[in-house]
């Protein structure tokens, strides 16, 4: 695997590892294991995982290798999280990308892919952001919210795992659900009737 890095206008840098099979990209070793499986099954039967993370090393083994963004953390926060969604919906245009740009081609391509992720980790941010406040404004869904702190604080256990307990406990999904499906029903009943 080899290793590169991604210089944002920000002067944050990712890591990118390589798949040594076909050659794209990513920033986490856990998608590139995941892309391993995926893809490339056969081929990856033959490559041991303990090999794949020989070939990738750990940081500390490259000497030019800059600090990550979040070295306090195991798990990777909610920008990393958007980043990486990201750059693998859009690994195509990740892998034009060139980390050491030689000619005004390369330097232009970098900044129209600079450009393309910084408009499309906006356009994810705002969407979350909507959400957020969807959140805060619906009582039912700020109370959800609440409840959800209250497990992770006193349980301490994870976000998603306290959410979804609230969710499984509280029967309003399933009015909605029911609600719903009753207008979508009634709606093809009628259909069926006029024709």
């Amino acid at each position: 695997m080899h290793k590169r890095n991604l210089l944002l206008k920000s002067d944050t840098v990712f890591t990118m590892k390589e798949c040594v099979i076909c050659g794209k990209s990513f920033s986490r070793a856990d998608n590139l294991k995941r892309h391993m499986k995926i893809q490339h099954k056969d081929e990856n039967d033959e490559t041991d995982d303990d090999e794949v993370e020989k070939e990738n090393g750990s940081q500390a083994d490259d000497e030019d290798v800059p600090m990550e963004v979040d070295t306090n953390e195991d798990t990777p926060g909610y920008v990393d999280n958007v980043f990486d969604e990201v750059y693998g919906k859009h690994e195509e245009t990740l892998a034009e990308y060139v980390t050491d740009p030689e000619t005004v081609r390369e330097m232009s391509t970098n900044r129209d892919v600079e450009t393309f992720f910084r408009l499309k980790i906006i356009d994810r941010f705002v969407e979350d952001y909507s959400t957020y406040v969807a959140w805060r404004n619906d009582p039912t869904v700020a109370q959800w919210a609440k409840d959800a702190t209250k497990l992770i604080k006193s349980e301490g256990i994870e976000d998603d795992i306290a959410i979804k307990r609230v969710l499984r406990k509280d029967d309003t999904i399933m009015d909605w659900v029911h609600d719903h499906l009753e207008e979508v029903g009634g709606d093809e009943e009628e259909d069926d009737e006029v024709d």
